[in-house]
């Protein structure tokens, strides 16, 4: 089975070396470089693309790992991104999800949670830490009922709550057990829900609530 690659987009040489740390002995993921702006992060890409690229916020230079990972997304549209940062404010989040990661972690993190988020984002997964805020999530199941009534595409109200536990990175067969309702059962509902909002995944759909302007940000 080939390995996860990593590079990580961060100013602080701390940061990257307790990265290595973490990951040895590991063989299923591994960090094939580094990176702390946006030239010697290009310079990396032109060496060997990863699938995730794990970026911090703030960054010396003129530009912030978010604005980075926007621009990286539009060349590299495959690859992944997954923020790791210690500021994990709502706003940080959202703009983060408008530039196109699909998860977000605080450097406080254990090295159990950092694993588990490489693997959910590399599945295709949305991956949103422990400490993250769920005040994300709160807003849209608030938000989502009265425009999607306005849209004409009405979700019942199991499909919200399985909206919300999707949103916050579950599989459906954790979802299923929070429910107390078989995964295949949820695998259906989440199925309903893309299809009556014509989105692909998960990912869309979060990308969709931020877009359409159903949670602030």
């Amino acid at each position: 089975m080939e390995s996860i690659k990593l590079i990580v987009l961060d100013d602080h040489t701390i940061v990257i070396d307790g990265i290595r740390a973490m990951l040895i002995g590991n063989a299923g993921i591994k960090l094939i470089g580094e990176a702390n702006d946006m030239s010697s992060l290009l310079k990396q890409l032109e060496i060997d693309l990863p699938h995730i690229i794990v970026a911090d916020i703030k960054l010396n230079g003129n530009m912030t790992g978010i604005e980075i990972a926007a621009i990286v997304k539009k060349e590299f549209p495959q690859l992944k991104i997954l923020m790791l940062s210690g500021n994990t404010e709502d706003h940080y989040v959202l703009r983060a999800i408008k530039a196109g990661a699909t998860g977000f972690l605080s450097k406080d993190c254990s090295k159990a949670e950092f694993i588990a988020a490489i693997n959910s984002v590399y599945m295709g997964q949305t991956y949103f830490g422990e400490n993250i805020s769920h005040l994300i999530i709160d807003q849209y199941v608030r938000q989502s009922v009265q425009n999607i009534q306005d849209a004409d595409k009405p979700l019942s109200g199991r499909e919200m709550e399985i909206v919300q536990w999707l949103c916050n990175g579950l599989t459906t067969k954790e979802i299923g057990e929070k429910l107390f309702i078989s995964s295949r059962t949820v695998e259906s509902h989440k199925n309903n829900i893309l299809q009556k909002l014509g989105l692909q995944n998960t990912i869309e759909l979060v990308k969709f609530a931020i877009r359409e302007s159903w949670i602030e940000s």
